[in-house]
């Protein structure tokens, strides 16, 4: 330690000496530096103010008369003082001294700039004057006498003699002979001259005096004497300066020997000191060890840093020794003080007193620990705190103890305190010992009035109150109750309570809880009154968009009744072309009424999923080929593709499924001008009782842009409004399409590209239907002409991917060998190498060599001359099977197509039948039966029928639907009118409107049914309205009416009901003359009969009757064979899916249903035969003769199998 110190003391002497020796000679040398330096520019201060004297001169003297060097030398003097200025107040510490001299030379430095630039100026004059002089004296020797031209080149030399030494006697000699000259006589121009020429003489005159002065004044000037001066008293300064530094030099080595005495004494003190420090560190240390074992320790000093902690101060607060030492203590801070402890801590100390208290310190952890503290300040020699000593004892557990036992009091109290509900407590002795303020706001009562002195029976009722007691003192009676508390004001408040004891024993104290409940109430009272203002509003939109309904559909009914009339009436092609726009147009209105009430059906939440069970993959290819039968765009090839591994039939709603299929197909086809449009359906799971099936509609069409994709669900929105005027439409169906997927369990998700096209797809699951092996056996193709192609080749071209690849897949799955190409040039060059095949599909058009050249070319090899060819098309095959017959082809498949539709015409090409194979009988043209659905105008039945319509239109379209249909009618504008009809006539049935003046429909209905009570019969009423909503029908049912017809009505619609009823009436005697009537539709047997009729009716009974065919279409072979391709595809559906899975389930009135479509659908095109079998079976569901009912459905079968073949050997030539 002395050592230490020693080293210390004279390492300090040294630096010291250093120091000032160095810094010495720094500043000797420095001085010297800056006084050469300034010396010198002085010095050339002074040469350059010589030069600026020296060539002045020289411009005075005229042997020079260039002013650029004078001009730098002011420059280069300009220069050096600033120098000089900036040297000496570096140089000279007392620059104040002598600043004065420096700024008097500088001023008579500026006298002398300035008096030599107005020494320029004046020069720059005479020069000019003289230069003009010579000038003048040529002007005057034209002009004036030669006499005056002597005297005036006198005259001028005496100037010039002037210029370069004035006196007064020179200038007196110029003015007399000026006067001379200006006496003599000269013409006017001279005189002039003359004038001009004195001025000038005059000026030179001037500036010649003006130089001289000039020039005396500048080499006046004591610029040089004035530097001296300077320069003097600059050395002088130096030299005082040199004197004062040997001054210090000696001060200095006195300064250091007296520095090196004041170190050795205080080395010596320091030595004694350290000893007696050293014995008192060894004394220390013997108490600091016995007070470490159990204490905290921290000294810390008086800014509040730690010079010292313990080894347990490091442990209880796991920092180590350095980490603690120079930290203050605000690193242990927990924050659980706040700031006035801490303030009054430190107060206390700074007094010099001994604070103790108990202090929550942090861990380097973060966690707490708790100490109890002793803080020993130790005072300085200047009265304040030098440091404080710290003695600390962990508490923690303790302290844990009583903070958690506080905090559970604490919590307890705030919860109850600002619990949302009342809140109370009853001590052992009946009294309220605690009343939350809760309890005061609901119940009114202050705390203060009720605690220790009231007990709860004071609140409640007697009889409730001791219901709550048992409550409280029977745990399986302490349910939540609901009491009438008394308020202070007077009034009741119901509140739910429960009660618990605080006791084990029972001894009567207990806690209550209870809740306002009187919100509740009356929020359950407006909420019962809100359900019921919202089924009213639910029931008076029904009934508006049902009255909507009735007053869109009324004038809809006389357009649409109209035009079909108008048709039946001889047109021009013209005429003819207007009036089936008018339809088209009419429809389409009618197609957005349906969206707009299916709409409205969602929004009032009336829209229901009603499963049946339907068969998916007729469903999807049905779609495909409806929607592009409509869409008559040649120019857009659709596809349809259902999975093989769906299930033959599904549960589900296969009417809003088509709705879905058929609105996203026709889009998708819509906005394709050109390409393709893929349907498809595909399995993604199953198992033994569902399977998912994901649909998809994808087109090649103008695609939807991303912004516009959001708001493309949306009621009432397309993509953008050009797309509303260009393709039409009112946004509707896309919305409707979205809910329905979704009320089905799916979504549709959209993916689009623009210009590349749009795919909406949706995934949904769906029951898996019972299914016999018979009914299996329905949905298999034919067995022996599966096995009759089975192994035959087939050539396929077609440049569409898509179509490829349906082809490929149904082609493999029936055993066919094919091969496929892609254009008319790869087909050639396979055909030029190929075995022998069995048959070609070939698509019509492709690019470069469509399909018509195609197979002129291979008609022209030998190989393939006879080889049968299918060709097909995206128009409908009726309309191409003439010129593809003339082209070479057998058969026209038309795109879409579905499995059954190819697999017919692959086994029709590669299998022909010829005229001998046919079933004569079955398309015999000696059919004489009338017309099912209609009777001509020139047919009367001899029935006359009672029409009670307001409206003149559709009184005019429902009479004259009736009289075409050989009815007599009359007609009634209202009820009243109808009721008075009827009570002079009696009507076999009667057509009723239901809004109408006066008295309506249902209204005249029921007085009908009251007069019918007390008279006793019974006369069916058909109801005709607009109104298309769900449970319009049950309305008129439950009204008393016996049917229900929607307008627009067709005439089959009105024919079918009229039919139905008169044949019941037939049954019930109602009408002797009916019989005689209805004796002309032979099709329509009654029941009584139908047993003999069937059991005689022979095998080959006519199917269908192409001349009646011709009698209701016309001649034209297309409209023939498209009628007859939707009426098999529709024929398919009704018995395959309908009729058959109403028989399993024995749905005698669907299958009568069904049958009466069927009936219906078939006479409007000839099949009378069709017509009879479906008559029959409408008599054997009424009868629900199962057995019978099986036979007529395999009846419908042959007859189905014997259409087709019927359809496909007509080919062109209907």
């Amino acid at each position: 330690m002395k050592n230490i110190w020693v080293r210390y003391a004279i390492i300090s002497a040294g630096i010291v000496l250093l120091v000032i020796t160095g810094y010495n000679s720094y500043l000797s040398k420095n001085d010297f530096e800056d006084y050469k330096t300034s010396s010198a520019t002085w010095s050339a201060l002074k040469n350059e103010d010589v030069r600026l004297n020296e060539h002045f001169l020289l411009i005075r003297t005229l042997m020079t008369d260039n002013y650029d060097v004078l001009v730098q030398i002011i420059k280069d003097i300009r220069s050096l003082q600033a120098n000089a200025e900036s040297q000496l107040q570096d140089d000279i510490h007392d620059w104040q001294a002598f600043d004065g001299d420096v700024h008097q030379l500088f001023d008579l430095m500026q006298e002398k700039f300035e008096a030599v630039e107005r020494y320029k100026s004046d020069h720059a004059i005479l020069q000019n004057s003289e230069n003009y002089l010579p000038i003048l004296m040529a002007g005057l020797d034209k002009t004036a006498s030669e006499h005056v031209n002597k005297m005036l080149y006198e005259l001028v030399s005496k100037v010039y003699l002037y210029t370069h030494k004035p006196s007064p006697e020179k200038k007196q000699s110029i003015e007399v002979q000026l006067n001379q000259v200006l006496d003599e006589p000269m013409s006017a121009d001279a005189a002039q001259t003359l004038q001009v020429l004195v001025l000038h003489v005059g000026q030179v005159m001037r500036k010649s005096k003006r130089l001289l002065e000039l020039s005396e004044e500048i080499l006046a000037i004591p610029t040089g004497k004035k530097i001296d001066e300077i320069i003097n008293f600059h050395e002088q300064f130096h030299a005082d300066a040199v004197a004062l530094g040997d001054t210090y030099k000696l001060f200095l080595a006195i300064f250091s020997g007296l520095l090196l005495f004041w170190i050795s004494l205080a080395m010596k003190r320091q030595q004694t000191v350290a000893d007696a420090l050293e014995d008192a560190i060894v004394e220390l240390d013997y108490q600091k060890r016995a007070q470490d074992q159990h204490s905290i320790i921290g000294i810390t000093d008086r800014s509040g840093k730690i010079t010292y902690a313990n080894k347990k101060f490091c442990e209880i607060s796991q920092y180590s020794f350095e980490e603690l030492i120079g930290q203050d203590h605000r690193l242990l801070n927990s924050g659980v003080h706040g700031r006035d402890f801490f303030k009054q801590m430190w107060k206390t100390i700074g007094r010099g007193d001994i604070w103790k208290g108990e202090i929550c310190n942090q861990r380097k952890d973060g966690s707490l620990y708790w100490v109890d503290t002793t803080i020993v300040p130790f005072m300085g020699e200047d009265g304040k705190v030098e440091r404080h000593i710290a003695i600390r004892t962990d508490i923690t557990n303790r302290k844990t103890m009583e903070l958690a036992l506080k905090k559970s009091e604490e919590d307890t109290r705030r919860v109850l305190e600002t619990s949302l509900d009342p809140f109370a407590m009853v001590d052992e002795s009946g009294k309220i010992s605690h009343w939350n303020s809760k309890a005061e706001e609901v119940l009114g009562y202050a705390a203060q009035d009720l605690i220790g002195v009231s007990g709860l029976d004071t609140i409640f009722m007697a009889d409730e109150f001791e219901q709550m007691m048992q409550a409280a003192l029977n745990p399986a009676l302490n349910a939540h109750m609901v009491v009438q508390a008394k308020h202070r004001d007077g009034y009741t408040v119901p509140l739910q309570i429960s009660m618990v004891s605080l006791s084990d024993d029972n001894n009567g104290s207990f806690s209550v809880f209870m809740h306002d409940i009187s919100n509740q109430l009356e929020n359950e009272k407006k909420l019962k009154l809100a359900r019921d203002e919202a089924m009213e509003s639910s029931r008076m939109k029904s009934m508006f968009l049902s009255t909507v309904s009735h007053e869109i559909r009324t004038p809809m009914n006389g357009i649409v009744g109209m035009s079909d009339l108008l048709l039946d009436t001889p047109l021009n092609s013209e005429q003819q072309h207007f009036v089936s726009t008018i339809i088209s147009s009419s429809q389409a209105l009618l197609t957005i009424i349906n969206d707009i009430l299916d709409f409205s059906k969602f929004e009032s939440g009336q829209m229901h999923i009603e499963p049946i069970e339907f068969c998916l993959s007729s469903l999807v290819e049905g779609s495909a080929e409806l929607a592009s039968h409509r869409s008559k765009n040649e120019n857009t090839a659709v596809y349809a593709f259902a999975d093989d591994a769906i299930p033959p039939l599904l549960l589900g709603d296969a009417g809003r499924l088509r709705q879905v299929m058929l609105n996203l197909t026709d889009n998708a086809i819509k906005f394709t001008e050109s390409g393709e449009v893929v349907v498809k359906a595909m399995v993604v799971a199953s198992n033994e009782s569902s399977v998912d099936i994901a649909f998809s509609v994808r087109d090649t069409g103008i695609g939807i842009a991303e912004e516009a994709q959001s708001r493309l669900f949306q009621p009432f929105v397309q993509a953008d409004g050009s797309t509303t005027r260009k393709y039409g439409g009112t946004g509707l169906g896309l919305a409707i399409s979205k809910r329905i997927v979704n009320l089905m369990g799916g979504d549709i998700v959209l993916e689009s590209e623009v210009g590349k096209g749009t795919s909406f797809s949706f995934t949904l699951q769906f029951p898996i239907a019972e299914t016999d092996e018979a009914l299996r056996l329905v949905n298999d193709l034919p067995q022996p002409e599966l096995q009759s192609i089975m192994h035959q080749s087939l050539l396929v071209v077609d440049d569409d991917e898509t179509a490829r690849e349906i082809f490929a897949h149904y082609l493999s799955s029936w055993g066919l060998n094919f091969h496929v190409c892609k254009d008319a040039a790869e087909a050639l060059a396979y055909l030029q190498t190929s075995p022998p095949i069995d048959g070609m599909i070939i698509d019509k058009a492709m690019p470069d060599i469509d399909g018509f050249a195609l197979i002129h070319q291979i008609r022209q090899m030998e190989t393939y001359k006879d080889v049968p060819a299918i060709l097909a098309t995206t128009i409908d095959a009726s309309k191409k099977r003439a010129i593809a017959n003339e082209h070479g082809y057998q058969e026209v498949l038309s795109k879409p197509f579905g499995k059954s539709q190819l697999f017919d015409v692959v086994v029709a090409c590669l299998h022909p039948k010829d005229e001998s194979e046919q079933d004569v009988g079955a398309f015999a043209p000696e059919a004489n039966a009338t017309d099912a659905g209609e009777s001509t105008a020139q047919t009367k039945l001899g029935i006359r029928l009672l029409l009670v319509e307001d409206n003149e239109v559709n009184q005019k379209v429902a009479s004259v639907h009736l009289a075409k249909l050989g009815y007599d009618v009359d007609i009634a504008a209202n009820g009243q009118l109808a009721l008075q009809a009827m009570a002079e006539k009696k009507y076999p049935v009667v057509l009723m409107d239901c809004q109408m003046p006066v008295m309506d429909g249902f209204e005249t209905t029921k007085h009908i049914r009251d007069l019918e009570h007390i008279n006793g019969g019974h006369t069916p009423i058909v109801a005709m309205t607009a109104n298309a909503m769900k449970g319009d029908r049950e309305r008129c049912i439950a009204a008393g009416m016996d049917d229900y017809v929607s307008k627009p009505i067709s005439r089959r619609e009105l024919s079918d009901v009229v039919k139905k009823w008169l044949e019941k009436g037939l049954e019930k005697g109602l009408e002797k003359g009916l019989e005689k009537g209805l004796e002309k539709e032979p099709e329509q047997t009654v029941a009584s009969d139908v047993e003999q009729g069937a059991a005689s009716a022979p095998a080959s009974a006519l199917i269908f009757d192409l001349d009646r065919t011709r009698a209701l279409l016309g001649d034209d072979p297309a409209i023939i064979a498209e009628v007859m391709d939707i009426f098999i595809s529709s024929m398919r559906c009704i018995v395959e899916e309908q009729m058959l899975q109403a028989f399993k389930h024995e749905q005698w009135d669907a299958l009568y249903a069904h049958a009466h479509e069927l009936k219906g659908a078939a006479s409007n095109i000839g099949g009378t035969g069709i017509a009879l079998i479906c008559g029959e079976l409408e008599a054997r569901c009424q009868l629900q003769d199962g057995n019978g009912i099986g036979e007529h459905l395999a009846q419908l079968q042959d007859a189905l199998v014997q259409v087709r073949q019927l359809r496909r050997s007509l080919g062109s030539d209907v």
